[in-house]
């Protein structure tokens, strides 16, 4: 049978479950379509076509110009059961808002739930020299150890023995040394292809630039972790902050090993991580827990 324009189906109740419905359609705006039916002068006319496959004969009761089909697509109720380990693969695990970076030590039991939230926005903030950089650098050990890329945005010279050292996997870290201004831009154009991603503004970044960027990388699934200074601070609260209020180095004829004392905060769960003391690097350039 053929509907016009907004003309809607649905099956009379009385229709046996599991039947197939086939519909149609045999022209659009005017152009031609196979299966074309002979109304063939009439500009514009848009004509579906239904049909039951053998067994219905009777399709509905029509209320006025329109048809009413209740049960359009029916499926049995003897269907049968799904293995379990195939449900379980194809059952979705988290969102991918939800899911989790791992951290390694000793930031894994500091950290509420024990890593980092994709789409979140982490600040570490330290004076000059004070281990900024070796702690966000940190942060990527575990992930990178299980496969994820990073990238590194705005950081001169990074150091890529004391990342080695660290326990990052230098073929998935990405290098950005020198954007200048075009800092935002080279962050937001990397998204797509990190996990974790690391940005150091060479100055106090803008509101607008900030909020650009952080609702890319909400909506990438991305992990930005932002490097500031007490000159230059991130114009954006954060969902994860790591603030070095003091750093030590303990010493003998060589460097041995440097203690930050890091004050760890942030939103939810975050705001009562409190103040730790951690070891970073130490004598095998790793880091640990004091």
């Amino acid at each position: 049978m053929a509907l016009g324009h907004g003309e809607e189906l649905s099956l009379r109740p009385d229709v046996p479950a599991g039947l197939v419905v086939r519909v149609e359609a045999h022209r659009q705006g005017g152009v031609e379509q196979p299966g074309q039916s002979n109304r063939r002068g009439e500009e514009g006319d848009t004509s579906t076509h239904g049909s039951i496959l053998p067994g219905i004969c009777a399709i509905g009761a029509r209320h006025g110009n329109r048809l009413s089909y209740e049960h359009m697509f029916a499926f049995s109720s003897n269907r049968p059961t799904l293995p379990e380990d195939l449900v379980a693969s194809l059952r979705p695990v988290a969102l991918a808002k939800s899911r989790m970076l791992p951290l390694g030590e000793p930031w894994g039991s500091l950290v509420p739930n024990g890593g980092l939230r994709r789409g979140s926005c982490v600040v570490v903030q330290a004076p000059p020299g004070l281990g900024g950089l070796s702690l966000a650098l940190s942060l990527l050990t575990e992930s990178s150890a299980r496969g994820h890329w990073s990238a590194v945005v705005g950081v001169d010279d990074p150091g890529v023995v004391a990342i080695a050292d660290l326990g990052v996997d230098l073929r998935r870290v990405l290098f950005v040394p020198r954007p200048r201004g075009a800092w935002a831009e080279s962050a937001a154009d990397l998204l797509d292809g990190v996990d974790l991603l690391i940005v150091r503004p060479p100055s106090r970044a803008s509101h607008g630039a900030a909020r650009r960027l952080v609702d890319r990388v909400r909506e990438r699934g991305t992990v930005l972790i932002v490097l500031a200074e007490p000159a230059s601070l991130w114009p954006l609260p954060a969902d994860l902050s790591f603030d070095i209020t003091n750093a030590q180095w303990a010493t003998s004829s060589r460097l041995d090993a440097r203690y930050l004392t890091v004050r760890i905060g942030g939103r939810g769960e975050a705001i009562r991580a409190g103040e730790h003391v951690v070891v970073l690097p130490n004598r095998r350039g790793r880091c640990e827990a004091n």
